[in-house]
């Protein structure tokens, strides 16, 4: 097969296909590793859009690509223009309907002009002559599609999307106005750690916390450890830090980090068992009361 990834990243996911047995690959990336190149991957730099392709691909593929293009329907145009007959398509992108649903704290961010929900992408996809073979869920957190250009003739109306997705949008700011009463009543006169340095805990500081007292993000990634939060003066530190406290009524640990919460307070608590913990959980619960 003539393959294509776009948005190849590291060439993490390229690498490991060329070792097992495909024998080339093409991948379209802005910014590139060098040194992650090798004779069976074939480089085009910059946007696919902005690309003039000498080949024709049986299968394109992007992981966590999709999310972040603006212009959707010109992606899916340059996409069919590279394809040949049958082609087929692999995409995946965060489930953005549980996201919501769940009230993942960066279900919307400034990283994400586009927040598709699988009737949405049913929809393009019909529309641009692809008929889906496969979905899969992945732990709550991503979808895996596949489909193939078959030019089906069941093009689904967006009028009967537009609702849904309203009614689910009103539903997650409905709970963020309770969520704010919530968070600030919880973390009064409290010293804080907010765990992840991504764009949820940007989202906290901006909305929820600006005048609080925080005392550094906690992150299990080494690259963002000893660095500010993008957008603020926080340190990042190891989560390790945690474990020398001892003034355990001041201090509290936030962790509103979508499908890892509980994967994450386990984490803090195998470090210091008596530090208080903050989770979207708790939240959870109070809405029930309500």
């Amino acid at each position: 097969m003539n393959i294509l990834e776009i948005g190849a990243g590291d060439l993490k996911l390229a690498n490991i296909l060329v070792k097992n047995k495909i024998s080339r690959i093409s991948v379209v990336e802005k910014n590139i590793i060098p040194e992650k190149l090798n004779n069976k991957i074939k480089f085009y730099e910059g946007f696919l859009e902005d690309i003039s392709f000498s080949e024709k691909y049986d299968l394109v593929y992007s992981s966590h690509v999709f999310e972040h293009i603006d212009v959707i329907e010109k992606h899916f145009k340059k996409i069919v223009s590279i394809m040949n007959k049958k082609g087929k398509i692999i995409i995946s992108f965060p489930d953005f309907e549980y996201w919501i649903s769940n009230f993942y704290l960066n279900s919307f961010s400034q990283e994400h002009p586009i927040f598709p929900l699988i009737d949405n992408v049913r929809y393009l996809f019909s529309k641009f002559g692809f008929e889906i073979t496969k979905i899969q869920s992945f732990e709550n957190h991503s979808l895996f599609i596949s489909a193939e250009l078959n030019n089906p003739s069941n093009l689904i109306n967006p009028k009967n999307i537009y609702q849904k997705n309203y009614q689910l949008v009103q539903e997650y700011f409905n709970k963020f106005k309770k969520f704010n009463i919530f968070l600030k009543k919880e973390i009064k006169n409290k010293k804080i750690y907010v765990f992840g340095a991504n764009s949820g805990t940007q989202i906290l500081l901006k909305k929820i916390l600006p005048n609080s007292q925080i005392e550094g993000i906690l992150d299990n990634a080494s690259i963002k450890q000893k660095k500010q939060l993008y957008g603020f003066n926080h340190v990042v530190y190891t989560p390790e830090i945690l474990y020398k406290l001892n003034n355990f009524k001041d201090n509290i640990v936030l962790v509103f980090t979508g499908a890892y919460v509980q994967e994450i307070k386990e984490q803090i608590k195998s470090i210091n068992e008596k530090i208080s913990i903050l989770t979207i959980n708790d939240f959870f619960e109070i809405l029930k009361k309500d």
